[in-house]
């Protein structure tokens, strides 16, 4: 039979083992060793500019778990600003009110032509030439589409647009086999097999910024992170 001392001391010795761990845990959190953080961004910025950021931010982490959420531009401020997201990368283009955006950097537009089209060997096309091709675009919402969307407006032309799709590596696959033409960002495009990447006017630039609720504060791992985005693309 136990004696009560022994009963006292086991859930004694159990209480300062789990103080113990939430002083671990709590140590770990402060100095950004783990937690989550929830980031949302484009498709085409996931896979070509986010990489070696994250990279870099997990290191020395191994307690930090990340979720990158992958939508347009509109959709990711509406889960920030809902609160879903603690951060996002959006277009820096007509800010929704209640968010606040710290530009990152701006990235110019091309039109990604397959090789074996006449236009090809352009130097740069203008609004009304890539209007006038069947377009692989972005749904409505993505930033990317916004911009066709407004020169169509602008030069009172009804767009072609032969496929909307999310995925890059699908838009990329259809312009090689000689479908239609897409936007993409220079990044995105460089170095494409079968894919010539054709400058467009100095206006097709997109703005790339870094958003998060305005009147909210956001926690010590997202501040860490928007630092560490900030330094790492040199603003």
């Amino acid at each position: 039979m136990r004696r009560p001392y022994e009963v006292f001391l086991r859930h004694g010795r159990a209480l300062l083992a789990q103080v113990a761990a939430t002083r671990r845990e709590v140590a770990a959190v402060r100095s950004l060793e783990a937690g989550e953080l929830l980031l949302g961004a484009p498709g085409m910025v996931a896979g070509h500019l986010l990489p070696p950021v994250l990279d870099a931010f997990l290191e020395g982490r191994p307690g930090l778990r990340l979720r990158v959420v992958q939508a347009g531009a509109e959709e990711i401020g509406e889960r920030v600003l809902r609160g879903d997201l603690d951060l996002g990368i959006v277009a820096d283009w007509r800010t929704p009110e209640g968010l606040a955006t710290t530009l990152l950097a701006e990235h110019p537009m091309v039109a990604c032509i397959a090789e074996g089209s006449s236009l090809a060997g352009r130097s740069r096309l203008d609004w009304g030439e890539l209007l006038a091709q069947p377009l692989l675009s972005f749904p409505r919402g993505y930033h990317q589409r916004t911009r066709l969307d407004e020169a169509a407006r602008r030069l009172g032309v009804a767009p072609h647009v032969l496929v909307e799709a999310e995925s890059v590596p699908l838009i990329l696959e259809l312009v090689r086999r000689g479908r239609g033409t897409a936007t993409l960002l220079a990044c995105a495009a460089e170095r494409q097999p079968g894919v010539r990447a054709v400058p467009l006017p100095d206006d097709a630039v997109v703005p790339i910024a870094l958003c998060r609720r305005a009147r909210a504060p956001v926690s010590a791992l997202a501040e860490a992170f928007q630092d560490h985005l900030a330094s790492h693309l040199g603003v």
